[in-house]
């Protein structure tokens, strides 16, 4: 298009005015006397901007492509991960350290999914590459929480993910089922309801998040008159958080299909032992084999006692057991003749047994 120099910038581009090349113009909208040389080219400048601008669409309604956080991305395993491998040069709001950049509007955010998770895959932990790979859904699950947590306006899908706790596969629900009869029902109860003196398991706040919430919440806690009762060190918190979500709190947990419901072998059980109590004790009546008629069979389903924790069968054991003289095998015969009972009858209903 060609501008006369000698046009105002307040005038129609097709009128001519007859000014002076060196007098200068009013421009109502600034205030400025500009000379008209400089005016033209002011006008040009404010021409070019008006093009440019709509060009790039910041006027006119265009969105950024937003990246597609998958279904099968779990929200809640994401914050764990980042919470371990990420936070500490991150921050545990994303904001940043001095360690690490700030990940809200972060490069890798803006567009692809997949951009963030290959770069979290690739490169992440700096002091670690390839700690998180995706062979159980960590880089996936890390850029998701980033996404959804962070930077939301960058990303579709956050809805559909998933947020439910995720339970360990080294959880064992028999166990956990037997340390809560123990430790916890009495206050909470038996179907996890509640009673006058602990609240309801089955809407309680702490299940609603990560699995480790939970976990941390028996460690650390629980039971109250002996929090110390519960550590990890027999995995009796873990066993117990997997056991109160996926008994009580099936519809928010994930992974409980994965997770053990065998009896577990103490590892002070000594088969040899058990051997021997078993022939002497047991034998004459549920058979060398175990595999008595009846009542007296101690193989699969037959042995009902076998069906869960392991101290159900060494209580019963212990309890009862030979019926002619139940005290005469109690303490480490019963644990020791219950491991024999499991290892040899019923391996498939067991963990914890010697190769």
């Amino acid at each position: 298009m060609n501008i006369p120099v000698n046009v105002p910038v307040n005038v129609p581009v097709n009128t001519r005015v007859n000014t002076p090349v060196n007098e200068p113009v009013n421009d109502p909208r600034s205030g400025l006397r500009l000379a008209a040389p400089v005016a033209a080219l002011f006008a040009l400048a404010l021409l070019s901007l008006v093009s440019c601008s709509d060009s790039m669409g910041s006027n006119s309604g265009s969105s950024t492509v937003k990246a597609q956080v998958p279904a099968t991305a779990n929200l809640s395993t994401g914050l764990a991960r980042y919470s371990t491998d990420c936070a500490s040069c991150h921050g545990p709001s994303g904001l940043g350290t001095a360690s690490g950049n700030s990940l809200t509007n972060c490069e890798s955010c803006e567009g692809s999914f997949d951009a963030l998770d290959v770069r979290i895959r690739a490169t992440m932990p700096q002091g670690n590459p390839g700690l998180c790979s995706d062979s159980d859904g960590c880089a996936r699950d890390t850029a998701a929480y980033i996404l959804c947590a962070f930077n939301p306006d960058h990303a579709e899908g956050c809805d559909g993910a998933i947020s439910n706790a995720v339970v360990p596969a080294t959880a064992n629900l028999t166990s956990g089922g037997a340390q809560y009869d123990t430790g916890c029902a009495f206050c909470h109860g038996a179907n996890g309801s509640g009673t006058e003196f602990g609240s309801d398991l089955t809407s309680c706040q702490v299940c609603g998040g990560d699995f480790e919430d939970v976990e941390n919440k028996i460690h650390t806690t629980m039971p109250p008159p002996n929090p110390a009762a519960c550590a990890d060190a027999d995995a009796c918190a873990e066993n117990t958080a997997a056991f109160i979500l996926c008994s009580f709190n099936p519809s928010i947990t994930d992974g409980c299909e994965n997770v053990s419901t065998k009896a577990v072998i103490p590892a002070t059980a000594d088969l040899v032992s058990g051997a021997a109590d078993y022939g002497t004790k047991c034998a004459l009546c549920h058979g060398v084999d175990g595999g008595a008629p009846g009542t007296r069979n101690l193989i699969g389903g037959a042995c009902s006692n076998c069906q869960g924790p392991f101290e159900t069968l060494e209580s019963k054991i212990h309890n009862t057991m030979p019926p002619s003289n139940p005290p005469a095998c109690q303490g480490a015969c019963a644990e020791n003749t219950a491991a024999h009972i499991f290892c040899e009858f019923n391996p498939d209903l067991a963990e914890g047994c010697p190769p």
